[in-house]
């Protein structure tokens, strides 16, 4: 502290006047310097100094009572006041906006995890291409032993859903039927639908 009181004085008492560029140091230029050869300074209750609070004897002395909210630093701490609730109204709005995203696909979710338990409590759920003489002999065998080839036996001997064994045994049936009658037999549109999606 003795070093800095010696610097100061030391530099007050050059002739050459000291230049300070930057705008903030200029007001401290003007008053820290202004020390005494004598090492005593100037700042009494009366001088205004960079570090006021604007507090001054009288307030000190309970002559006078502080006005609320007329300085500045009232003021920052508003601004700070209002700032903080400014981002924590932006993050709850960035919060909301992914809980809404999350909650918007969760229909598509529950489909994709439906679609893997099939997967996993039918083998084959996915369905793998059937030819059609794979499915004439699937078709074939429920016919002559329905007992022993049962929906749930086929569907696990060709790796597919029960539902798509039911189609198939129920489109050769038709197909079967269709040529009883000398009619056209049909075409191949919804077996391709059901090999493209069996789901």
């Amino acid at each position: 502290m003795h070093n800095l009181r010696h610097l100061i004085s030391r530099l007050s008492s050059t002739k050459k006047p000291i230049s300070l560029q930057f705008e903030p140091f200029q007001a401290l230029g003007s008053r820290a310097f202004s020390s005494t050869s004598d090492g005593s300074d100037n700042l009494g209750w009366g001088t205004a100094s960079s570090w006021s609070s604007r507090l001054t004897k009288d307030h000190f002395d309970g002559t006078i009572t502080p006005q609320a909210g007329t300085g500045d630093a009232d003021q920052s701490i508003q601004l700070m006041d209002i700032e903080n609730v400014s981002d924590a109204v932006k993050k709850w709005n960035a919060d909301d906006k992914k809980f809404k995203e999350f909650t918007d696909g969760w229909e598509d979710r529950l489909l994709e995890t439906s679609v893997l338990l099939k997967q996993v409590l039918e083998p084959g759920a996915r369905g793998s291409y059937l030819k059609d003489s794979e499915k004439a002999e699937m078709y074939r065998l429920h016919k002559e032993n329905p007992e022993v080839y049962t929906v749930e036996k086929l569907a696990k001997d060709y790796r597919i859903m029960r539902q798509r064994v039911e189609a198939i045994l129920w489109l050769k049936k038709d197909e079967e039927e269709l040529e009883k009658k000398n009619a056209l037999p049909l075409d191949d549109s919804v077996e391709m639908l059901l090999d493209n999606c069996p789901e």
